[in-house]
């Protein structure tokens, strides 16, 4: 089975001084692909993850200023993940 997991922009995954939601989705990557899942990244450029990523910006927006102010960094997340994550057999976590 695919799984494909998004993670926010504001912080790497896993993040590297804090970030609740980047932290689970870090956990949660690691633990599926611990139990043989094929698990897609959708996340920044600055993060280390064993699963196969997609880099939907090149760093974390909470270092990156120009992301902060910038609505192409949305764009980026619809484009980038819509595009690969509707292939067939691909399930979206609720």
């Amino acid at each position: 089975m695919k799984i494909v997991q998004i993670a926010p922009l504001m912080e790497a995954v896993p993040p590297k001084p804090y970030g609740g939601r980047e932290r689970l989705v870090s956990y949660l990557t690691e633990a599926l692909l611990a139990m043989g899942y094929d698990v897609m990244l959708f996340a920044s450029g600055d993060g280390i993850a064993h699963a196969k990523s997609e880099v939907l910006w090149p760093q974390a927006a909470q270092r990156d200023r120009a992301a902060m102010r910038e609505p192409i960094a949305s764009l980026a997340v619809a484009s980038g993940w819509s595009r690969r994550a509707t292939s067939p057999g691909t399930r979206h976590p609720a």
